[in-house]
C-alpha cells in the first residue's frame, strides 16, 4: 500500500477511525488515511459515462447502472475538465 499523500510505502496501520475503518499511518511524511475498498471500477465509469453522451438522459443511465445520478453527473463534469471542456471526445 501507498502513502495518499507523498506514494511513500513504508506504511504503517495505526488503529480504527470511528467507522471502524483501519487507520494507516505514513512513516516517512506521518499522513494518516484510511484505504476505501468499495467505489467503482474505472471500467464501470467509463461505460456509464460513454453511455450517458449517447443516450443524455442521467436518470437512464443512473438506473441502468445501479449508480445515483449526482455520481454520474460528477463523473461527467469530471471527465468534461480532464478534457478541456470537450463535449464529444471520450475518456
Amino acid at each position: 500500500m501507498k502513502c495518499k499523500n507523498c506514494s511513500s510505502l513504508k506504511v504503517v496501520k495505526n488503529g480504527h477511525s470511528l467507522t471502524n475503518s483501519q487507520v494507516f499511518k505514513c512513516k516517512n511524511c506521518g499522513h494518516k488515511f484510511v484505504e476505501f475498498t468499495k467505489g467503482y471500477s474505472k471500467q464501470l465509469k467509463h461505460d456509464a459515462i460513454l453511455y450517458y453522451r449517447v443516450n443524455g438522459h442521467s436518470n437512464i443511465v443512473a438506473k441502468q447502472f445501479d449508480i445515483p445520478i449526482y455520481t454520474l453527473l460528477k463523473w461527467v463534469r469530471e471527465s468534461k475538465e480532464e478534457r478541456g471542456g470537450d463535449e464529444y471526445g471520450l475518456l
